[in-house]
């Protein structure tokens, strides 16, 4: 039997092994008007039945105490499971942090690094880089809370450079502040790359509006707008002293406004294509410097 030809079977949840996934409210609502629609698919490991394909399925029925609908598919290998657990949600897609997790499992099993990155990381639709890998990797070893921000589809790879570019007391203040305001990837995006620019600790811009919001969760938003005003001046400023360095720069040297947001003000990467006068921008760069430490 290959792994795509199936077997059905009604089982109790306590019976299925799989990801501890929480409730989803909507698909709680959903099976428990309309029952359980499609099957959980599984597969037999030694003597217990493990979840391939429908954990937050599971995680609903187990809570509604109803039995499940089954379809039993046969593995015949860690990396067998993983790649039918990405072909079952390819449909559906999975967030970052579901493929971070699934690259987690290939590398607890001993997976060669090099075949994830040029093998799964394709499967899961992902660059296949080093970088990359090494930050999915990073995603595994945040808090439990922290993960939250990445449990979303179509997360840039951009934004997830920028993240694990961070400082760890800047990397945990910003995360901390995503998911205590539940942004999206763009909210998350923006209010990053403003962060970066203010060439300031993160928490002096985010630790005000964080303990107000834990006071009065029900204002969150209107803490959030609050925050995103505060930094609008402080990147509305920033934007007159880059454009006055702009100014000192030969034709010949360009800046690069990527590499400007990845590696903050201070080491602005600056693009030359013949290093002439040189000079005069490292001393922009450097009364520019003291201007922001005054």
């Amino acid at each position: 039997m290959s792994s795509r030809e199936k077997k059905y079977t009604i089982l109790n949840p306590s019976d299925l092994l799989g990801e501890d996934k929480s409730i989803d409210s909507h698909l709680f609502r959903q099976i428990k008007e309309n029952g359980q629609i499609n099957p959980i698919t599984i597969y037999k490991e030694s003597n217990q039945y493990r979840v391939v394909d429908g954990h937050k399925r599971v995680k609903v029925l187990r809570e509604l105490k109803r039995t499940v609908e089954c379809r039993e598919i046969i593995i015949n290998s860690y990396t067998h499971e993983v790649e039918e657990e990405i072909r079952l949600n390819s449909e559906r897609g999975l967030t970052l942090l579901e493929k971070a997790k699934i690259v987690s499992r290939l590398i607890a099993e001993k997976t060669d690094t090099e075949e994830i990155t040029e093998t799964y990381l394709k499967k899961l639709k992902l660059p296949q880089k080093k970088p990359v890998l090494d930050n999915l990797i990073g995603v595994i070893k945040l808090p439990a809370k922290e993960q939250l921000f990445f449990n979303q589809k179509n997360f840039g790879e951009y934004l997830l450079h920028l993240i694990f570019n961070l400082d760890e007391t800047n990397k945990h203040s910003f995360l901390s502040c995503a998911v205590t305001f539940n942004l999206n990837h763009n909210q998350g995006k923006e209010l990053l790359e403003n962060l970066i620019i203010s060439n300031k600790p993160f928490h002096e811009h985010i630790m005000p509006w964080l303990e107000k919001a834990s006071m009065e969760p029900e204002k969150s938003g209107y803490f959030f707008g609050l925050l995103k005003k505060s930094l609008l001046t402080v990147k509305t400023e920033t934007a007159k002293q880059l454009n006055e360095i702009i100014q000192l720069l030969p034709n010949n040297l360009r800046l690069s406004e990527e590499d400007y947001l990845k590696n903050g003000l201070i080491n602005l990467t600056i693009k030359a294509k013949k290093k002439t006068d040189i000079n005069s921008v490292i001393q922009a760069l450097e009364m520019l410097m003291k201007r922001q430490k005054n």
